[in-house]
């Protein structure tokens, strides 16, 4: 089974280049994002940084150099895939669809993804005869004495003939349901069919937030499908994180922003807000991915009684205030406690559910390091991690 790990760097840009093969294949690069502090530290955008990208720190924004200068490609009005040959550009809208084309005179093949040309694989070619060798040259005679002797030069040795180059590989093009791989003898690169922004990304394990381009990790659960990450959208500027590591542990929400209580990405859950009450019916969207919605408190239900209210089948592996955890399903739940009342409280993970209480409290999700349930409440000023829950 041929694997690929294209995102072992932090924010990678992935670009092929195929050059012509005379003593080998195919030749696959992988090329590390630039990292700087701030703006002022981006080199100029030239003609030989052409489709690069550099990371800004202080931007928290990944940028590309295009056509003498550097842009957004989150800003773009379609996804764009880099791929670097000369100064060529390929734009990719969603799926991609890679086939190889043989050469007029069957020197190799072309490699053409979404209609372009994103390179060429030529076949090896023989090596040249060897050159004849030369004729050696005549002795010369011997001086006066006893009688010396003419010395006879030998003819040089005729030349070898040269060894044959050896053959190309030829290659050819493996379409899978989620990436595409272009196969050349022993060698073998894959090309993935979905790309978030400018971040090439497996749809088998992965799915991209498409409003600010972040890539989470999912999990299938009996009949469910969970994020596997907590969820780090950015609504506004009223949120919290814990450790300050929204990178790690997600944003952590207040209710109402959970419910998307003023109807920024649906109607679901308008209005349910602090104060108030409100008659949700799931699913609510609230302020998941279109595609996902906020679980209510059956769907927690469902998903911890699998493992027969195992806290543990849920917990992440690897922290010292789960010493029991097991990750059965890959759930990896963090011990990232709420922020209530200008702290953090405890060492468990909570989660929001759309079931209120009444007009002060709503009901969550709770994991802590020996108990699960959904029959705790929380103040709805309170902020907690938020998990989606993929549309039936």
């Amino acid at each position: 089974m041929i694997k690929f790990g294209f995102v072992k760097y932090f924010a990678v840009a992935i670009a092929f280049i195929f050059v012509s093969c005379e003593e080998s294949t195919t030749q696959a690069v992988r090329e590390t994002m630039l990292v700087v502090d701030a703006s002022a530290d981006i080199p100029e955008c030239q003609s030989g940084n052409e489709g690069e990208l550099v990371f800004v720190k202080d931007e928290a924004a990944t940028l590309v150099c295009s056509d003498g200068e550097w842009i957004d490609p989150s800003k773009q009005e379609k996804d764009t895939v880099y791929v670097k040959e000369g100064s060529k550009k390929i734009y990719v809208s969603g799926k991609l669809s890679c086939e190889t084309v043989s050469l007029p005179d069957d020197s190799g093949i072309k490699i053409i993804c979404n209609g372009d040309s994103i390179g060429v694989v030529l076949n090896g070619r023989d090596g040249d005869d060897g050159v004849d060798g030369a004729n050696g040259r005549n002795g010369k005679d011997g001086k006066d004495g006893t009688d010396g002797k003419s010395a006879a030069g030998e003819n040089g040795g005729d030349g070898k003939n040269g060894v044959d180059g050896v053959d190309g590989v030829g290659c050819s093009v493996r379409d899978m349901d989620s990436i595409v791989v272009v196969v050349c003898g022993e060698d073998s690169v894959g090309i993935y069919k979905e790309a978030c922004g400018v971040k090439p990304y497996d749809p088998e394990t992965h799915f991209c937030d498409y409003r600010d381009n972040r890539i989470y990790r999912y999990v299938t659960i009996g009949n469910q499908i969970w994020m596997a990450e907590n969820l780090n959208y950015e609504v506004d500027s009223n949120y919290h994180c814990y450790m300050d590591s929204c990178e790690k542990y997600g944003k952590l929400y207040t209710w109402a922003t959970a419910m998307d209580s003023l109807a920024m990405f649906s109607d679901e859950g308008r209005g349910c807000g602090s104060g108030g009450m409100c008659a949700p019916v799931s699913p609510v969207r609230g302020i998941c991915p279109e595609g996902w919605h906020l679980p209510d408190s059956l769907e927690w239900v469902a998903l911890y009684n699998i493992k027969k209210r195992s806290p543990y089948a849920l917990q992440a592996i690897g922290y010292e205030s789960w010493k029991s955890a097991e990750d059965s399903f890959g759930f990896s739940a963090l011990p990232a406690p709420f922020y209530c009342k200008d702290r953090f409280v405890g060492y468990a993970s909570d989660f929001w559910t759309i079931n209120q209480v009444d007009t002060l409290y709503a009901y969550h999700l709770y994991v802590y390091e020996n108990a699960v349930g959904v029959d705790r409440r929380v103040s709805k000023a309170c902020y907690l991690s938020i998990r989606c829950l993929k549309d039936y």
